[in-house]
């Protein structure tokens, strides 16, 4: 387990990073130079390369931002019903935990879960915290067998995001 981990810290600080800038949002948030990064609608996405031929699906963390200045939702009421939704989506046996962490000094959630999308199986780790009437949603996304091998980059990823 400690190689582990010192095999991630030590592959974490092995290349440089670049920085994502959403002037619209008044955020910041770095990712790896090696990662491409995609906007999608609402969310930024940043990618990994893939590893060799064999490797068909590209880990990635993205950020999403959701304006909730219509419906006033508490980060319990947020939580509720991404809960529920991943239920019925998903099933119960799906969730994996649920708790409460810090995140940017504010009370935010952490949801981990599995599911199946197009034939792979996938582990999504999230967090979300609501301030100023908006969700931060961060989902790192991950085939189960390669999740523990990325999940201190996906981490460093989420950590470095900043208020402008």
């Amino acid at each position: 387990m400690f190689v582990a981990i010192l095999i991630s810290i030590i592959s974490c600080s092995s290349f440089s990073w670049d920085t994502y800038t959403d002037k619209a949002n008044s955020f910041s948030i770095q990712y790896p130079n090696n990662w491409t990064k995609e906007i999608r609608g609402s969310s930024i996405v940043f990618l990994s390369p893939l590893n060799g031929q064999g490797d068909l699906f590209k880990e990635n963390v993205n950020v999403m931002l959701q304006d909730l200045s219509q419906q006033e939702l508490s980060l319990e009421d947020y939580t509720e019903i991404t809960r529920k939704s991943v239920i019925t989506n998903l099933g119960k046996q799906s969730i994996v935990s649920l708790k409460d962490v810090t995140l940017k000094e504010v009370a935010a959630k952490e949801f981990i879960y599995k599911m199946n999308l197009n034939g792979n199986n996938l582990k999504i780790k999230q967090y979300w915290f609501i301030q100023n009437k908006k969700a931060y949603l961060f989902t790192y996304t991950a085939e189960p067998s390669k999740f523990n091998d990325y999940e201190a980059v996906a981490s460093k990823i989420v950590e470095s995001f900043k208020f402008l």
